[in-house]
């Protein structure tokens, strides 16, 4: 027993928590032992005063303990401090006997004495049967010691200890003769483990199940009466009976082990013990000291990169068991780990369901029986995949650059941005084996410019992802094509040579390029020729020339490149040739004379044709060029193709006047030439202007007309003043220069168009003659026959229509001079016209007079020489017209003629109320006009 209650009260005072230093929280004293290491710190509430005690004090660092004296008698205690430094002084107090916390009275014993000022050799303070004060202190007073006390049978005492100075516990031993209760007993006669172990069986394995606390509390209380057993989960709870578990038969750990303290109360006396068990859940863990992470990633090596692999689950298995006698099984979901069902057969060789897919370990201690359960998840890594959206050819082809060694430079990396696509963290390498690119061996160096090794050549591309780890591989296949050839066998030369003769002498000119096409492509099957200006061009196969055949050349000469192309393997091979323009021979004619060559005919027969030296100019046109030739012809279809040349230019006779005579000078190392034309001329041939025809009306009406023939020789001169015109009634005549005609000549067929023919020669120089006919017409007078339509009677808008039969022979006009064709004049005011009618030959013309009438709408007959009569006007031109004016009965007022003023308004002398009135026009054409007017006075 003394063991329990020192254990209690040293662990409990340890702790510090509970406010035992205050007296309603008194540590009940039960027991014969001695307490060791007991703390006093601090306090609650002031409970000492100068009114309870007589050794003048307080508390500072205190403790309350309370004693319930079983059987009476002497009661004493040494208070021994944890060390004996003098500073540290324990002071006490005991009230009582069977006084309550609120009433505590005046101490019965104290001691206040410290022992330093006391000059004691040591620290020790209590209760003795020695003594015989009761109290002593405070300070220097006393030697720490009083005289013990005697206690009856079932007194109740309040002891306060406190602490003024220094730090430290302190142990009590009591002393004397009286006695307190018995602490209550933990029976375990067979001494087993009050320990409690549960397997982790509730599907969650957490550490947590629920327990029966009170498994042994039969056991432990045994036969003895007046206790209770309660359960806490710390000492303090224990030690102040507060906080006991509610329902200890069905509690669940907070930890595992978890420590738990029994409390055993004496329900009558407050004594009690305390005792600690474990309670364990327990369940095999996984041995994993150095957390080695359990979930598999793993690469989709087998081929299909479909996020399917297989998996060795079992690759932590001996480092989970750790030796021990266990064994785990694998599951794919957690209810058949809990139940056993559907162990993974293989799992060294298991293939995933999903990408990322849960495994459920389950860990059987063989001994304990229990289980555990420990998810890990295994999961595919995607390998780094090859993008090809488009499904090209992978494959690289080069051509053979015209070596034939069946290598080229290839730039392996040509795909690889299709390749990663938009892939992050891909390293790329290549190889010339597929064990190299496996084992990431041997990469090959310069990617951009490798060369192949055999044709054709297998490559291992390899994409490393830095995130997973994972890596893949990709062949395609480097084959060299050969290249086109340009075919030329004769080995001729390609160079194109041109003279410039487009016009222009700008060292330009059309050439057509593919004039040795066929010969270079020869048999070759799929190719085809381009040309281009740059040699980049060419390589490019850009900026083709869209029209060689006909080509015209920029620089003067021109490199022109031609690229040969297999329309199959896309090889293409580049040749160059050259264009060159050679200029043409130049006329030199520095003075700008004319080249034209003129003769007279001289040689008495009048034939127009003489002798010519063509070679008059040749050394002026010459001039300093060497390697030129000259030669003549008469055509310039001759003169192009250089054939028929005048054999002696010299002694060349025209053939027909004038002639025109076309000179070539040729280079005659280049064959370039140029080509001009001059003119020979006989000058007597004179050319006469074209006569007019002549035309008389026949004013006679006989068919006869007098015609002055001279009228013409203006025309027949044409300019020239150096000429003399005679006239002749035939050609022949003409030619011969006789029977010539009067130049006043009268035709001698009555309306028949005679032909007379007109003869123009020199009066100075060469001897020349020209002729020219024309006729003479002798026009008849045309019946002109019309009659005329008027509207008139408005004030601007009349007209006048002249009306024929036959109208298309003639033309019209209103003023006598301006003819048309068209016979209506409108947009004419009231007034006296005159119209004409003239045939077109303007033999005759007819003419009428025409009025265009118009009567007003009021007048004013107020004597104010104004509108004083109406009348309508214009009317005097046909004087014999009658008007007749009536009222709006048609009562008739007046009747006048076109001669008279017209009427005043006065009827039977009366003048007439303004008013409307009514006319009738009878007019001399037999024209009737009826209307209205009004009157104003």
């Amino acid at each position: 027993m003394k063991f329990f209650a020192v254990i209690f009260i040293s662990l409990w005072l340890n702790a510090i928590a509970f406010g035992q230093n205050n007296c309603v929280d008194a540590i009940i004293v039960c027991g014969d032992g001695t307490y060791n290491d007991l703390a006093a710190t601090g306090f609650g509430i002031q409970e000492l005063s100068a009114g309870n005690n007589a050794c003048f004090s307080q508390e500072y660092n205190s403790i309350w303990l309370k004693i319930l004296i079983n059987d009476g008698g002497t009661l004493g205690f040494n208070l021994v401090p944890a060390t004996d430094d003098l500073v540290i002084d324990f002071d006490f107090w005991i009230f009582g006997p069977n006084v309550s916390c609120n009433n505590l009275g005046t101490a019965v014993r104290c001691s206040t004495t410290n022992p330093l000022a006391a000059g004691q050799t040591n620290n020790l303070t209590g209760m003795n049967s020695t003594e015989t004060d009761v109290s002593e202190g405070p300070g220097f007073n006393g030697n720490s010691y009083i005289r013990e006390m005697v206690v009856q049978d079932n007194e109740t005492y309040y002891i306060i200890i406190d602490r003024p100075h220094g730090f430290g516990n302190f142990s009590i031993e009591w002393t004397g003769t009286a006695t307190f209760y018995e602490i209550p007993v933990f029976l375990n006669p067979e001494n087993i483990s009050i320990d409690l172990v549960k397997c982790d069986g509730d599907t969650i394995f957490d550490n947590f199940e629920t327990f029966d606390l009170t498994t042994h509390a039969a056991m432990l209380i045994g036969g003895q009466d007046d206790v209770e057993l309660t359960y806490h989960v710390n000492l303090n709870d224990a030690t102040t009976g507060t906080h006991a578990i509610p329902s200890p038969g069905a509690y669940t750990n907070t930890s595992s082990p978890q420590t738990l303290y029994m409390r055993m109360t004496n329900i009558f006396t407050g004594c009690y013990a305390t005792e600690t068990f474990t309670i364990r859940v327990n369940y095999p863990e996984f041995y994993n000291p150095l957390a080695v992470p359990l979930d598999l990633e793993q690469c989709d090596r087998d081929g299909n990169n479909d996020g399917f692999t297989s998996f060795d689950l079992t690759l932590h298995r001996a480092m989970l068991i750790n030796g021990r006698n266990a064994t785990i099984s694998y599951y794919t979901s957690q209810a058949d780990a809990l139940q056993q069902a559907n162990a993974i057969p293989t799992p060294n060789n298991y293939t995933n369901t999903s990408v990322t897919q849960s495994i459920f370990m389950r860990l059987d201690d063989n001994v304990t029986g229990c289980f555990n359960i420990l998810p890990f998840t295994i999961k595919v890594k995607q390998l780094p995949f090859f993008n090809n959206p488009q499904n090209i050819n992978i494959n690289l082809e080069e051509c053979d650059k015209g070596t034939g060694s069946q290598t080229a430079v290839f730039n392996l990396a040509r795909h690889q941005e299709m390749f990663i696509g938009g892939q992050q963290g891909i390293s790329t390498s290549y190889y010339v084996s597929l064990s190299d690119a496996t084992n990431a061996v041997n990469s090959i160096t310069g990617i951009s410019t490798y060369q192949n090794i055999s044709n054709p050549q297998i490559i291992y591309i390899r994409f490393d992802d830095a995130a997973s780890g994972c890596h893949n591989i990709l062949s395609f296949e480097l084959k060299v094509r050969p290249e086109p050839v340009f075919m030329n066998p004769q080995g001729i030369s390609l160079t194109l040579e041109a003279c410039d003769n487009d016009g222009v002498s700008d060292g330009k000119t059309v050439f057509d390029l593919t004039i040795h096409r066929d010969m270079l492509e020869g048999t070759q099957p799929d190719v085809s020729i381009t040309y281009h200006t740059t040699q980049g061009e060419a390589i490019a196969g850009t900026y083709v020339i869209t029209a060689p055949q006909a080509y015209t050349n920029t620089t003067n000469p021109q490199v022109i490149y031609m690229r040969i192309t297999d329309a199959v393997t896309k090889c293409f091979t580049l040749q160059q040739f050259a264009l060159r323009v050679n200029p043409l021979p130049i006329f030199n004619n520095h003075p700008g004379i004319s080249l034209n060559l003129e003769q007279c005919d001289s040689d008495a027969t009048d034939d127009q044709s003489y002798v010519f030296d063509l070679e008059t100019h040749a050394q002026m046109l010459w001039g300093p060029q060497q390697n030129v030739a000259f030669s003549f012809y008469i055509s310039e279809a001759d003169a192009v193709a250089g054939t028929n040349r005048i054999s002696n230019p010299a002694a060349f006779r025209n053939t027909v006047n004038p002639q025109p005579v076309f000179v070539r000078l040729t280079n005659t190392l280049t064959g370039c030439f140029s080509i001009t034309v001059f003119e020979v001329k006989v000058v007597e041939l004179l050319d006469a202007g074209e006569p007019a025809d002549l035309s008389l009306c026949d004013v006679n009406n006989d068919g006869y007309r007098i015609f002055d023939l001279t009228v013409n020789n203006a025309l027949l001169m044409n300019g020239n003043n150096q000429t003399f015109v005679r006239f002749y009634r035939t050609e022949e005549d003409a030619r011969n220069e006789v029977n010539p005609v009067n130049s006043l000549y009268q035709n001698t067929n009555a309306y028949t168009t005679e032909t007379l023919w007109a003869r123009l020669e020199n009066t100075t120089g060469c001897f020349g003659f020209d002729i020219k006919p024309f006729t003479l017409n002798i026009l008849p007078l045309p019946d002109i026959e019309f009659s005329v339509e008027v509207v008139d009677f408005t004030y601007h808008d009349n007209s006048i229509t002249i009306v024929m039969p036959d109208p298309q022979g003639f033309e019209f006009s209103a003023d006598g001079e301006d003819f048309s064709d068209n016979p209506v004049f409108d947009g004419l005011d009231p007034g006296i016209y005159k119209v004409y009618v003239r045939a077109k030959n303007h033999c005759k013309t007819a003419e009428r007079e025409v009025v265009l009438l118009y009567y007003p709408k009021f007048f004013t007959p107020n004597g104010d020489g104004i509108n004083d009569y109406w009348q309508v006007k214009y009317l005097f031109t046909q004087p014999k017209s009658i008007v007749t004016i009536f009222d709006r009965f048609g009562k008739i007022l007046t009747r006048f003629s076109g001669t008279s003023h017209g009427w005043d308004g006065i009827y039977n002398n009366s003048r007439l109320p303004s008013t409307d009135y009514w006319f009738l026009l009878e007019l001399e054409d037999g024209r009737t006009v009826k209307g209205h007017f009004a009157m104003l006075r």
